[in-house]
């Protein structure tokens, strides 16, 4: 055990888990719960919209005896909240690919072109 180094400077590379790696799994997990409340959404209120629309004071039983009211709209919202999410955590992750792309080509560069001595 390496005494006197603070656990980040132990951690390798390989250990510690990527920043960009990071971002995209969130993207993805805020992509499933997002697809999940659209499809949430369109099986209690899109599918049924002209039922509940004509029974606006009351409730809309469908055929399998659901009882479907216009709350069913709220799904969407979440649907939208998780979708940003996922939008936002795809920006994030591609930026800090990109920034990771251009450091490496300027590492590259800089390391062809010959030093000067004085």
């Amino acid at each position: 055990m390496q005494a006197g180094k603070p656990i980040a400077a132990r951690l390798t590379s390989t250990t510690r888990p990527d920043k960009a790696a990071k971002s995209l799994s969130l993207f993805l997990l805020f992509s499933v719960i997002s697809t999940f409340f659209w499809w949430l959404f369109h099986e209690r209120y899109l599918k049924h919209a002209d039922c509940i629309e004509a029974l606006a004071n009351s409730s809309c039983i469908t055929p399998e005896g659901d009882n479907l009211t216009s709350g069913g709209i709220l799904w969407a919202l979440v649907a939208i909240l998780f979708g940003l999410l996922a939008a936002i955590f795809l920006c994030v992750s591609v930026c800090r690919l990109l920034r990771r792309r251009s450091v490496a080509i300027r590492q590259s560069i800089h390391a062809d072109t010959p030093r000067r001595s004085v």
